[in-house]
């Protein structure tokens, strides 16, 4: 499936003009502009003078032509009051800076932000500026009528703000607009008719607000308009003919709104044949694809999944000079014979083709075997839930590009692999193994037969000389599921190599002879093997003394960490060649046996790469005659989270820490939820984790994260829970202060729904860099409160520290980004926090939205595909 972020740009010469200033831009000629009227609220702004000398003196530095020297008493022998131009006049804050008057001194320059620090300026000339961009700020209020008054303005920027109200209808004495962007803010009611005077304008872009009613047909007057951007409103009704008939249209972008039509113009590609984009997803349009969109020959974009369209797909846009992006998902697009099919024939065509989306729709038949000559450049091939029959064409091999390929929920059979849960049969051909992109592959549940080829290996490049050359391209292959056929012969060696394969599941087969014991199979929480009984080998088994040894007896220099239930030590075992943390349980304390038990037996049904892998267990007798019990992971050589997050304490042994940036700590929050969600949604009895918190997320080399300490883990199941060792109980969970979900002080049952309570616990944390036990935190005040008592529009003053260090060094938009990504975070943290566990969400859920949240805002990509 696929979702648009809808991070639509602007055009590159606008962009350049308004993020890098206008340098020769008069500034401040004849009357005064009354900001007082300018409601505008700079929530970050300092209320000092040397806070207003310290703008002043920035203002000054950006104006790059000062020809009769009026900003020369700008200096620090006289009080900043005493400068030209400047006034302070305030009863009660006489030092500070109310008014600024400098017309006619013709200045060249640019507007310095600071200008938003002085607070109580109730006066400013800019009479005849051309440019206003404040975008991506803190602004609130409404857009004030007295703006309208300076009709010498060519672009107007308010996005990324908060402001609130109606557009106001004045904003048509703008006559020489050309630009007017108020996306991103909480602006309401409808959009004026009056627009349409404005008859310069050319970008009219107010997307992700609240607006509602019907599209102006006015707005069909502006004969300019290249732009027109309204997606993420409440609008409704259709879209009036006079928009079609706007044949200067580059990018239309309609999406997410309550449009309806009963069907779009047939001419739609004849009036409108300067579109490059078109993105109408997320409304209710019916009705079939006008084939005249081939007429609109620069068309790059084309979503109009989400809607109600019927019919077929026309050939004609095969005849698009370079389409890259045709997202037709969720509709009820019919293709059932020959002729429906032909437009995959057509789209061969289309050497640019980047995505292909038909996800649910009512394709029926055979796939035609012309998909394997769509373009080399096709990275997604979305195909699921339709009503597709017959053979997967072999011919998919050929799409080189690949990296996705959905055919889901589908009724194939026949003799071609493709995925899973469907009724293939016969020998696996090899031609399929030739997607050097490939990174998930599930061929499970299927009748499958004959030896495992050896280009398999084809997938992407291997380093190892030894392997055969049909063998090099398998670098990126992480997942491989071939399990339940019925698959004979050896494992092929070449599987331990490779480097980047991080799930093996070929349960279920008649594989035979010794398992291999390097890459994947060393992880015994990484590979499936039940099911084939003639396999021998497999995980290596470790005795007391090999482990003593490991550890150079248990030495304390070797120790990494203690818990409830024993004391981690790092470890090398010779006959592996591994590095290793041995957690060895202190059998005496009370509890520790059980959770040895419960630890092994949660992480034996566990198949996943972002819990913690587990390499071998050991119950022994140790040299004093002891009890001995321990477990040996792979070792994480980066540590765990929270000595990242609280670096100041571990200075003793990290004197030097490394910060986690934002990217780093999204991406560890999506590995922590995409373990929740498996342990929560893939495994029956669900696992309850119980013990969620920085210490137990542990860093590998690559700063992924993987989830540890099983020892408090319980199943879930049918309301109830239980103790993965056998007894049951809701009432005496330990877990850890902080994190623990509220229901279990007062004796309520373990459910998954605890686990998300405590990922809201851990995702503030991570942003806001304070434990939940923090000393701060009393009377009331918890970490949960004080995010809430300053979302959404104080959270920079709680942010961690580390996060807001380079602030100053990035670009507008990338702060916008980032401001809008702390935004969602914080915002999953609360939702996964709420009191009452059947109002927090599921961790499937979670871990979608975290997905979305990096690719909207961390990611240099417009869409995001889910």
């Amino acid at each position: 499936m696929m979702v648009k972020a809808s991070t639509i740009g602007r055009p590159a010469p606008v962009k350049a003009a308004v993020w890098q200033g206008i340098m020769e831009m008069k500034l401040l000629p004849q009357i005064l502009f009354i900001i007082s009227a300018l409601s505008f609220k700079a929530s970050k702004a300092a209320c000092s003078t040397e806070t207003d000398r310290q703008s002043l003196l920035d203002f000054k530095n950006s104006v790059s032509l000062d020809p009769h020297e009026a900003l020369a008493s700008w200096n620090d022998t006289v009080h900043f009051c005493k400068w030209e131009g400047v006034s302070c006049h305030n009863a009660k804050h006489p030092l500070r800076v109310t008014a600024m008057n400098l017309a006619n001194k013709g200045l060249h320059g640019h507007i310095s932000p600071s200008l938003g620090n002085l607070t109580l300026l109730t006066a400013l000339n800019l009479r005849s500026l051309k440019f206003l961009i404040l975008g991506n700020n803190s602004l609130q209020g409404r857009i004030p009528n007295e703006l309208t008054n300076y009709t010498s303005l060519r672009i107007v920027d308010l996005s990324w703000n908060q402001l609130v109200g109606e557009i106001p209808f004045e904003v048509a004495s703008l006559s020489e607009l050309t630009s007017l962007d108020l996306s991103r803010n909480n602006l309401t009611g409808g959009i004026p008719s009056s627009i349409s005077n404005i008859s310069n304008l050319r970008e009219l872009i107010a997307k992700e607000n609240q607006l509602e009613g019907r599209i102006p047909h006015e707005l069909g007057h502006l004969h300019l308009l290249t732009f027109l951007a309204l997606g993420r409103n409440k609008l409704s009704g259709p879209i009036p003919q006079s928009i079609f008939n706007l044949s200067s249209l580059e990018i239309v972008s309609l999406e997410s709104n309550y449009l309806s039509m009963p069907y779009l113009p047939s001419d739609l590609g004849n009036t409108l044949h300067n579109l490059q984009r078109l993105y109408l997803d997320y409304n209710n349009f019916r009705g079939s694809i006008p084939p005249s969109l081939s007429n609109a020959t620069h068309l790059v974009d084309l979503d109009l999944s989400s809607n109600s369209f019927a019919g077929h797909v026309p050939t004609t846009l095969g005849t698009l000079r370079k389409p890259s992006w045709l997202n037709l998902e969720y509709n009820n697009i019919i293709a059932k014979d020959k002729q429906s099919w032909m437009f995959i024939d057509a789209l061969a065509n289309c050497s640019s083709l980047n995505v292909l989306a038909l996800f649910q729709n009512q394709l029926k038949g055979e796939l035609p075997s012309s998909v394997g000559n769509l373009s080399s450049q096709l990275q997604y091939l979305l195909l699921g839930q339709n009503e597709l029959a017959g053979h997967v064409p072999s011919s998919i091999g050929n799409l080189q590009g690949l990296t996705s390929l959905g055919l889901d929920s589908n009724n194939f059979d026949g003799t071609i692999l493709d995925i899973s849960d469907n009724h293939l049969n016969g020998s696996m051909p090899v031609d399929l193994f030739g997607l050097p992109s490939l990174i998930s592959f599930n061929l499970s549940y299927n009748y499958f037969h004959g030896i495992l080829p050896l280009e398999v290996g084809n997938a992407n490049e291997l380093m190892e000389e030894e392997i055969p050359s049909s063998l090099r391209n398998l670098k990126s292959l992480k997942t491989l599921n071939i399990s339940r056929n019925n698959l004979s012969g050896p494992i092929p060696g070449f599987l331990a190599n490779l480097q980047s394969l991080q799930q093996l599941d070929l349960s279920y087969n008649n594989l035979q002879g010794e398992i291999p014991r390097n890459g994947v199979f060393r992880n015994a929480t990484a590979l499936t093997l039940d099911g084939n009984r003639n396999l021998c080998g497999g995980v290596p088994e470790v005795s007391y003394v090999d482990l003593a040894k490991a550890t150079d007896n248990f030495s304390p220099s070797n120790l990494i960490g203690k818990g409830a239930h024993g004391s981690v030590y790092k470890g090398f075992i010779g006959h592996l060649n591994e590095i290793v943390a041995v957690k060895v349980f202190n059998l005496e304390t009370k509890g520790a046996q059980n959770s040895f038990v419960v630890e092994c037996q949660a992480l034996r049904s566990v198949r996943h790469r972002n819990p913690v892998s587990v390499l071998t267990a050991c119950s022994s007798i140790d040299s004093m005659g002891n009890e001995f019990k321990a477990i040996v992971y792979e070792f994480m050589h980066s540590g765990n989270l929270d000595m990242f997050l609280h670096s100041q304490e571990y200075k003793e042994h990290f004197p030097d820490p490394a910060h986690l940036s934002l990217t780093h700590r999204v991406n560890i929050a999506i590995d922590v939820a995409n373990a929740l969600n498996y342990l929560h949604n893939s495994l029956q009895p669900p696992i309850v984790h119980c013990d969620l918190k920085p210490n137990n997320i542990l860093l590998d080399d690559d700063m992924d994260a993987h989830v540890g300490d099983f020892g408090l883990a319980r199943l879930h199941n049918d309301g109830t829970s239980s103790s993965i060792g056998g007894s049951t109980s809701s009432i005496g969970l330990k877990g850890t202060t902080g994190y623990v979900a509220p229901e279990y002080a007062i004796g309520g049952h373990i459910s998954t729904a605890g686990d998300v309570y405590s990922f809201g616990i851990l995702l503030l944390e991570m942003i806001t860099g304070k434990r939940p036990t923090d000393k701060m935190f009393m009377e009331g005040m918890s970490i949960v409160t004080f995010v809430q008592k300053n979302f959404p529009d104080q959270i920079m003053q709680i942010i961690d520290v580390n996060l807001q260090y380079d602030d100053n060094a990035l670009h507008k938009i990338t702060k916008a980004r980032k401001h809008e990504c702390l935004l969602s975070m914080l915002d999953m943290g609360l939702v996964c926090t709420q009191q009452c566990p059947k109002e927090r969400p599921d961790m499937r859920e979670v871990a979608r939205k975290l997905h979305r949240t990096r690719v909207a805002y961390l990611e240099d990509v417009d869409y995001c595909l889910s």
